[in-house]
């Protein structure tokens, strides 16, 4: 029985000792974890609310170069409750559109964390691009057919990452805002030492499709008499980018040598671009009076050639 109550003794003494020591690891680390719950759910919580009432940005940008394409600048003014900043920038050879682009682009990376912004431009190449779901399509598409899918892309980029409500707002029209950033561009355009675009200048591509003017309908400058000749373009009457369409056949009438197998259309104000690109003719062999073979202007050319 000595021996018994012994060895049970003992076996009580290292299970208490245990205990203690559990509990004395329980009650150190209790703290930690509590303060790391804590910490959690404050973040979620009541951090969430105070950068919530930090992210409200007003952000003017314009963009522009004369010639076009030419020298170019960018300038943009950021407003976040009382504070204020002033961003601008130059090309020695750009376009419009990416000088307008290249603005957004600048005032939305200078954002330190996630935003709510309101974007006010006076391009309506940008802003209907934006608003009315060609980003999303060209993106689907994966930029095949976009202008300056470069910046495109970080545009997309970036309003993934902000929640960027763009709006447009008719320039010259008075806006200080607007025309601050009008002055900073042109500035900018004519300064020294000017920045290049490498990627308009190593891409003849881009050089030949970009190479048009920008202009907004309801503006009282008359529209440049600039070709259409690339779908994306700008509509001459209202610069919504126009389409490409292909006419019905109809039959064909008497003396018609020719017709145009596509036409460039305008979603906005339907106006319609005819391009010689597109004209093809019919041979000047008859059959049976009729008319079937459709050549090319040039290859016509070579036929008459022949025939001298």
């Amino acid at each position: 029985m000595k021996n018994y109550t012994c060895v049970t003794q003992k076996s009580h003494t290292l299970n208490t000792a245990t205990y203690r020591k559990v509990t004395c690891i329980f009650i150190l680390y209790l703290p930690f974890f509590v303060f790391h719950y804590n910490t959690k759910k404050f973040y979620e919580i009541n951090c969430r609310w105070f950068v919530a009432e930090n992210k409200d940005v007003i952000i003017y940008t314009d963009g522009g170069c004369d010639p076009n394409p030419g020298a170019g600048g960018y300038g943009v003014v950021l407003i976040y409750g009382k504070h204020r900043k002033e961003l601008s920038g130059g090309f020695r050879l750009t376009t419009n559109n990416r000088m307008e682009m290249y603005a957004a682009i600048m005032a939305l990376e200078t954002l330190k964390e996630p935003c709510k912004v309101k974007l006010y431009s006076d391009s309506k190449y940008l802003v209907n691009a934006m608003t009315l779901g060609w980003i999303k399509r060209w993106e689907n598409k994966g930029w095949s057919k976009v202008k300056n899918p470069d910046l495109w892309k970080k545009i997309a980029g970036q309003c993934k990452r902000h929640k960027v409500e763009f709006l447009w707002v008719k320039g010259h029209n008075g806006n200080p805002n607007n025309e601050r950033c009008d002055v900073l561009a042109l500035n900018a355009s004519k300064a020294k030492n000017l920045q290049v675009d490498e990627i308009y200048e190593n891409n003849s591509n881009i050089k030949e499709m970009e190479d048009f003017p920008i202009h907004d309908a309801q503006d009282t400058k008359p529209a440049a008499k600039y070709k259409i000749v690339e779908e994306g373009q700008p509509c001459r009457k209202c610069s919504t980018p126009v389409i490409k369409k292909t006419p019905r056949r109809k039959k064909l009438k008497p003396g018609q040598s020719y017709y145009f197998e596509y036409f460039f259309f305008c979603p906005n104000c339907k106006a319609m671009y005819m391009v010689e690109e597109a004209k093809r003719y019919y041979s000047e062999n008859l059959k049976d009076g009729k008319q079937f073979e459709k050549v090319s202007a040039y290859n016509l050319g070579l036929e008459r050639d022949n025939h001298r």
